[in-house]
């Protein structure tokens, strides 16, 4: 790199930089949520987080902290990718950066203390594709195997980047014209490493649906409805019209476009997934996000790609400027809104194990039923019983019984009717469940259904061959939002 273009680039570096503690600096305090308990339990069962527990113990912030840092390595990396692929100004390198520092779709891979699990894979997977890129065309002794040597260590410590040798195939085939051989040892390599890793036997492993619709969330970071996600159930053949749409929109701006970056970014994204369809996304909450990590990464490189090959008219490069700010600034305001949910969620996890811990001295040993359990609010992982149920350097195990696990979406009412050994009854307003009496489609009933809050839902348990404990702790009124404040 010449000097100059390293003085351009430092202070895109530091900026960077500056983002992404703007955006995450303040919500250091964020307690353990969600599938973290397990984690912590069970440190040997993350890479790396053994380690993590022994040496940080109860400081969540500095779990936080090395997540933020591999966080800050995936942007710089982005960004020197964009910058070498697009060969335009570092500054749209920076961009594709901020966009996927940004992208809420990757929040739980950040913001939960286990995040280390999907953010050294993604750090690992992007360093394969730089020094592949670097390595490509030197005569240096070893430039061969660098990239070898870089993805299997990739692959060793996080598995679903074995696909990263197609990703590694797209990058040869559609951006450079003149080709070599560098990605046949690790197209071998990996091919042998899928076939033996058994992914592609997962149960739908191979379907399309399952491999390339969770894409779509890069573009739609929040989540469909429960009624969305019920409509393509009924209507399979609706969810793959509109996925052979989306194929042929891309073809026709690949064509269009011709970017070598934009290409690469688009085929690499799906190149990604191949074979990894057992490894989804939950539609509605986003559960398993951080598997998206990587195509992410891709899709933003594409967006620069995009740009710059807008900018080659003259007369749109001042404009680029502006929308590409604005973008930027668009995606990390939404980023801000989800860190506030977390926030909220993670003191309303600190207040249940409170209240958890109070009873339980009241009457040691007694069970507790925790009703309703809920699971997620909104993208949320609050999984209530979870932060009780583990011995973990942030919780000790208590004897709660969950009742009746839902998730919910705003706004929410739930109210207890009835609790008894025999049965409990709850009204749920705000249940991340399709409706059961769902008007004709677009019907006029069915569009004012869209703009007014769901009725709510009564639900009801009876036990069946123990009775339900006589205790219970509800937290319902004390769900983040639940009185329309948040």
């Amino acid at each position: 790199m010449k000097e100059a273009s390293r003085d351009r680039a430092m202070p895109l570096f530091v900026a960077d930089g500056i983002y992404l503690a703007a955006v995450y600096a303040f919500f250091l305090a964020i307690p353990p949520l969600g599938r973290d308990y397990a984690a912590l339990a069970r440190p040997d069962s993350v890479v790396f987080f053994d380690g993590m527990t022994r040496l940080f113990g109860a400081h969540g912030w500095m779990y936080l902290l090395v997540n933020f840092a591999l966080l800050y390595g995936c942007v710089a990396l982005i960004l020197a990718l964009a910058r070498n692929l697009t060969d335009g100004p570092w500054w749209l390198g920076s961009v594709a950066a901020v966009l996927f520092m940004a992208n809420p779709v990757k929040t739980e891979a950040v913001l939960n203390l286990s995040g280390v699990r999907d953010l050294w894979p993604c750090f690992m997977a992007l360093l394969t594709i730089y020094v592949y890129l670097v390595c490509r065309e030197s005569n240096l002794r070893g430039a061969g195997l660098a990239p070898l040597f870089v993805y299997l260590i990739a692959v060793l410590t996080g598995p679903l980047n074995i696909t990263l040798f197609a990703v590694l195939m797209a990058l040869e085939f559609f951006v450079f014209e003149k080709r070599t051989q560098r990605w046949l040892p690790i197209a071998v390599a990996g091919a042998i490493a899928l076939f033996a890793s058994g992914q592609w036997a997962i149960a739908g492993a191979l379907g399309p649906a399952r491999m390339f619709a969770p894409l779509f969330f890069i573009i739609y970071p929040i989540g469909m409805t429960p009624d969305t996600v019920a409509f393509f159930q009924a209507w399979p053949l609706a969810g793959y019209a509109v996925g052979i749409a989306a194929v042929v929109v891309c073809l026709y701006l690949i064509r269009k476009v011709n970017n070598p970056a934009f290409t690469f970014g688009l085929l690499g994204a799906a190149a990604f997934r191949l074979c990894q369809g057992g490894f989804t996304v939950d539609a509605v909450t986003l559960a398993g996000g951080g598997r998206l990590l990587v195509p992410a990464a891709l899709v933003c490189i594409a967006v620069a790609g995009f740009f710059r090959a807008v900018m080659e008219n003259v007369e749109w490069r001042k404009s680029v400027v502006r929308i590409t700010t604005l973008l930027c600034i668009a995606a990390m305001i939404c980023q801000l809104w989800v860190n506030l949910h977390w926030r909220h969620a993670g003191r309303e996890m600190q207040r249940l194990q409170a209240l958890v811990a109070e009873a339980a001295l009241e009457n040691p040993g007694e069970p507790i039923a925790i009703v309703p359990d809920i699971q997620y609010y909104r993208t949320v992982p609050l999984m209530l019983c979870e932060s009780v149920k583990y011995r973990t350097p942030f919780s000790a195990p208590q004897p709660v019984v969950p009742l009746m696990p839902i998730s919910v979406i705003p706004p929410v009412d739930i109210n207890i009717k009835r609790y008894s050994p025999e049965s409990v009854t709850v009204s749920v307003q705000g249940l991340a469940a399709p409706a059961e009496d769902k008007p004709p489609l677009f019907s006029r009933r069915w569009w004012l259904r869209r703009y007014q809050p769901t009725p709510p839902v009564i639900l009801h348990i009876e036990s069946a061959v123990y009775p339900f404990p006589s205790r219970h702790l509800s937290l319902w009124q004390d769900v983040p939002g639940s009185d329309g404040s948040d």
